[in-house]
């Protein structure tokens, strides 16, 4: 989840991203905050927060697919 301290919509959602991390262990949860300076972002083409992406990996680590 793109998520930032400052905004309304993250705060009402981080609650429910933290409990889900906890209920299921063997999803791999990542949270970013937008304003740190890198790639990440902009090669995401994030451009408002929450943004939630999901990727889907085969076991061999091969990407089958991702959400947005």
């Amino acid at each position: 989840m793109f998520f930032a301290d400052w905004a309304g919509p993250c705060k009402l959602l981080r609650p429910n991203f933290d409990s889900f991390s906890y209920d299921y262990p063997t999803i791999i949860f990542y949270e970013v905050d937008p304003d740190d300076p890198g790639k990440l972002t902009a090669d995401l083409g994030v451009t408002s927060v929450p943004t939630f992406f999901f990727f889907f990996f085969f076991t061999d680590g091969a990407q089958l697919n991702n959400l947005t």
